[in-house]
């Protein structure tokens, strides 16, 4: 199991976590995916490690029983056990990105290989309006060694926008970066439901690479919140939080 699908796995299990809305362990769904971790766990570090063990001994329930326990009891018990949960795989998700066998499995965290299977080693960076995660995707690139494509620093050479995008799209991976620059919902949705969406030109773009280096060469890192495009299974989606546990993994790798 590769370093991107074991980091992806338990990523998976963290925001499942958080989406649920049960009130006590008795919950099916809360039963799904408590097992569906534990599976996850066994096939990342095997079924008798230590980690496998001490998400086990997570306690979501009173070991004491009690007719007359409070409802609102028995949920602080379930939720202190989810907080413990959230806290532990995420410590698992830091031991897997941090104690790696080196720097190349901290880069396939990102889908970026730079090995001779590259038609090239150019990534060309889709961003929006946030200027600060645009230079820190510059600042890893550049730390892996890295060459990266940024459009509005290309010269244009007398091009359509279109053409200057198609003529520095010869690339070998796409780095997505889907931030909160507009908000929007469906026509007949009142305003309340309105959400944090990138840019058009971002999400374009997007499926542009999409369509000519396929799934498998492009990552998408976005802010939490933002709409994710639904339609694309098989694409990297990775928060920026991870994005910035990288960037320090690797200036500790560097020194």
């Amino acid at each position: 199991m590769k370093k991107v699908d074991k980091i992806k796995k338990i990523n998976d299990q963290i925001t499942e976590l958080k989406n649920l809305t049960c009130r006590d362990s008795n919950d099916p769904n809360f039963k799904k995916w408590r097992r569906d971790t534990i599976v996850a766990l066994e096939y990342i570090f095997g079924n008798e490690s230590d980690q496998v063990s001490e998400f086990k001994d997570i306690l979501f329930f009173s070991l004491s029983f009690n007719l007359y326990e409070e409802d609102e009891d028995s949920f602080q018990v379930f939720k202190d056990g989810s907080f413990s949960a959230d806290a532990i795989l995420n410590s698992m998700l830091k031991e897997i990105i941090e104690y790696g066998s080196g720097e190349e499995e901290v880069v396939s965290t990102i889908q970026i290989e730079n090995s001779s299977s590259l038609r090239n080693d150019k990534i060309f960076i889709v961003h929006g309006h946030n200027e600060i995660l645009r230079e820190q995707s510059l600042s890893l690139l550049s730390t892996l060694e890295l060459e990266s494509i940024i459009l509005h620093d290309q010269p244009n050479k007398g091009q359509t926008l279109i053409e200057k995008f198609e003529s520095n799209s010869d690339v070998g991976y796409a780095l997505i970066l889907l931030t909160s620059d507009d908000i929007g919902c469906k026509k007949d949705e009142d305003y309340d439901k309105l959400s944090y969406r990138a840019r058009q030109n971002v999400i374009l773009e997007l499926g542009f690479f999409l369509g000519k280096l396929g799934r498998d060469k492009v990552c998408v890192i976005y802010e939490e919140g933002v709409e994710i495009p639904s339609d694309y299974d098989g694409v990297v989606y990775i928060p920026v939080l991870m994005t910035m546990l990288v960037l320090g993994v690797l200036e500790l790798l560097k020194n």
